[in-house]
């Protein structure tokens, strides 16, 4: 495959576990694995999704390191520190959740 095409490759696999036949085509009991080329018809809408994709990396990656900051300062902090820690914890981590689930 071309360097552009393998940008745009689509591979999986698909299980028999009992095997397949059909006419006069036999498939054995295993793993086969499948691979094609893509080839994007939208360029823009490639375009929103790849700068969409971006974006959720880039709030995901401030979020953790919001957490690993809030989680310096609570070991220093006291008691009372430390419970308001737990709810902008709180927080964050839900938020890192939705960013995840995006």
């Amino acid at each position: 495959q071309s360097l552009q095409s393998q940008q745009y490759g689509f591979r999986f696999f698909l299980d028999f576990p009992e095997g397949a036949v059909r006419n006069d085509v036999e498939l054995p009991a295993e793993r086969i694995y499948f691979i094609s080329s893509c080839w994007i018809k939208n360029e823009p809408t490639f375009q929103r999704a790849q700068q969409r994709y971006n974006e959720l990396e880039q709030n995901l990656a401030n979020v953790r390191t919001d957490i690993a900051k809030l989680e310096a300062e609570s070991k220093s902090s006291g008691i009372f520190g430390k419970a308001l820690g737990l709810r902008q914890m709180t927080t964050l981590v839900e938020k890192k959740q939705s960013i995840e689930a995006q």
